[in-house]
């Protein structure tokens, strides 16, 4: 009946009416990861996903016939182990990456153990929204399946077991977000304010893929890909003061927001412009090569190309060379030819002064 991605992790979502079940789709392979169930009859026909901001992950299912919105965090249920004996205590962690938001005994209603219902009074809470129970008696392979407080489930996989013990595979990598930004400052325009950071020391579990910026009060927002430790919030209020947060987002989720900004309160000047990309080139011969040495700045990680015009030419051709400046921006690039030649170093807008290197000296006979 309806499709939603989360763009921040390109999950996909499809509603099943007749199956009233949401299914959880892994966009990059494919599969569906797990069953959104919901009481029968409940007929799920609309769905949409928060991708930013304080709440991004949650789910909102509309119901045509119980006449109501199911909000949904993105839970995600995992087996510390997914092997052992009756009798074991096992562990299930309740991901909800939504910040500030805890797995209470509100929130799980009980956890079936192939045939076998464990109320969430047997469950034992751990720190980092983990469960323990202790395995029923019996042996064999059975599926572990979540029951939510309004009915909805979640499979958590299976789990294997007999009467004696099983080796236990070490646990996965831990998956966490990234710690907050720090040093974050504001410059105020007219109704606009620039807003720089310093990332996080602590990238989480994997690297960062975006920063969220937000206002307090909450006017704007704006979100931005690393290498980017700015942005410019606009549609501010002239006259009044502002402060501002960053988080930053990895797979695994959003950090914490960031300390408050320096207060700022819009006016009529505009925030100054992020600092302009340069290059700077040197030419110079080697023999049967000419060599361009180069300094850049504001153009770490990105793709320089050479622009080449030899005698007799009207236009510059670009080179086939790939430049990659190096962290403190600077760049070596060479090419074997013993012709004048002219050259200038670009990457899109911005391009170096031109270099003129000499043909190559003849012997003289």
């Amino acid at each position: 009946m309806a499709v939603a991605i989360d763009q921040a992790d390109d999950t996909v979502y499809v509603v099943n009416l007749s199956g009233d079940s949401v299914s959880v789709i892994n966009n990059k392979t494919g599969t569906v990861t797990s069953t959104i169930t919901f009481p029968a009859g409940s007929g799920p026909i609309g769905i949409a996903v928060d991708d930013t901001g304080t709440n991004a992950g949650l789910v909102y299912v509309a119901n045509e016939s119980e006449l109501l919105v199911s909000v949904i965090g993105r839970v995600t249920p995992s087996l510390v182990s997914p092997s052992g004996s009756a009798g074991d205590t096992a562990t299930i962690i309740l991901d909800v990456p939504q910040v500030g938001y805890e797995v209470d005994a509100s929130t799980v209603s009980s956890v079936t153990f192939g045939t076998t219902v464990i109320p969430s009074s047997a469950l034992t809470p751990r720190t980092g929204d983990a469960w323990d129970f202790t395995v029923p008696a019996g042996s064999g392979t059975v599926p572990i399946t979540v029951t939510f407080n309004g009915g909805l489930t979640a499979s958590a996989g299976s789990f294997t077991y007999g009467s004696t013990p099983i080796p236990t595979p070490p646990p996965p990598a831990p998956a966490y977000p990234p710690g907050p930004p720090t040093a974050v400052t504001a410059v105020a325009g007219d109704d606009t304010a620039l807003v720089s950071w310093t990332p996080p020391t602590n990238s989480g579990a994997g690297p960062i893929t975006s920063y969220y910026v937000f206002s307090t009060p909450r006017t704007g927002s704006c979100t931005v890909t690393p290498p980017a430790t700015s942005c410019v919030m606009t549609g501010l209020t002239t006259g009044t003061t502002y402060t501002f947060h960053v988080q930053a987002i990895n797979i695994d989720g959003a950090s914490s927001p960031s300390a408050p900004s320096n207060p700022v309160t819009p006016g009529t000047e505009p925030p100054p412009p992020p600092p302009t990309p340069t290059i700077t080139i040197t030419g110079t011969r080697d023999d049967k090569r000419i060599v361009v040495t180069g300094a850049s700045t504001e153009l770490t990680g990105k793709t320089l190309r050479p622009w080449i015009r030899f005698p007799g030419q009207a236009a510059f051709f670009q080179g086939l060379a790939v430049i990659t400046p190096a962290a403190d921006g600077s760049f070596i690039w060479s090419r074997r030819t013993g012709k004048k030649t002219t050259v200038y170093i670009a990457h899109e807008d911005t391009r170096s002064n031109t270099v003129i290197i000499p043909a190559r000296s003849r012997p003289v006979r």
